[in-house]
């Protein structure tokens, strides 16, 4: 039982060592550095299946090639993007939100995901400061991200992430309430001197669920 339980442990550190090479493989790729070689008990470790595979609208991973050392960077930046608006909303910092955008950026809210109208549209990156302002409401909040596909052309690049938002409310009472958000964006992204903005972004509610929280 010793022998087996060991085996497994040596499979899952083998496992991790794979996933920290790809990380760093990514990571050398994006810098235009040279791919990152790991020896694994004698073996060489598999460095790019994370940076070689593509995707496409809809089908999710289709196909593996070789991926360039800027595409590997652009994403990266959407990526990092992507996890800035998660920052600056939990941090309540509006206007670090509101950079993320460009100025002439949409962004549009679908309470039901199933409608065929926004619930909220709103145009122009100032137009946002009243919607990320609404988040002091409560009392804290967390946006959890979680997987996300690109689809680069070129300047502009087009993807679908999914994050699940908590947000605590205390009542005056003292009593607490929270209600977690399933949400899915549907973004539009364009490369502006050299720095990756959102230029429309549709955020869509799949469920929500309100309960009691206790500390």
């Amino acid at each position: 039982m010793l022998a087996g339980l060991l085996a497994d442990v040596a499979a899952l550190y083998g496992v991790l060592a794979q996933a920290e090479a790809l990380r760093l493989d990514l990571l050398a790729r994006a810098r235009g550095a040279a791919p990152v070689v790991v020896d694994l008990d004698g073996r060489p470790a598999v460095t790019s299946l994370l940076a070689s595979a593509t995707f496409s609208k809809g089908s999710g991973m289709t196909s593996r090639t070789t991926i360039s050392p800027e595409a590997a960077a652009d994403r990266l930046a959407i990526r990092e993007l992507v996890d800035a608006y998660a920052h600056c909303a939990d941090r309540r910092d509006a206007k670090g939100q509101m950079a993320l955008f460009t100025t002439d950026t949409r962004f549009l809210v679908f309470m039901d995901a199933k409608a065929a109208e926004p619930t909220q549209e709103l145009h122009g990156r100032e137009s946002l400061a009243p919607v990320f302002d609404n988040l002091n409401t409560y009392a804290a909040t967390m946006h959890f991200n979680g997987q996300s596909t690109v689809l680069l052309d070129g300047d502009r690049a087009t993807g679908e992430s999914y994050c699940l938002a908590h947000h605590l409310s205390v009542g005056e009472d003292g009593q607490r309430t929270m209600m977690i958000a399933s949400i899915r964006y549907l973004d539009e992204f364009v490369k502006q001197d050299g720095q990756w903005l959102f230029a429309e972004r549709r955020l869509m509610v799949n469920w929500t669920e309100n309960r009691p929280s206790t500390p």
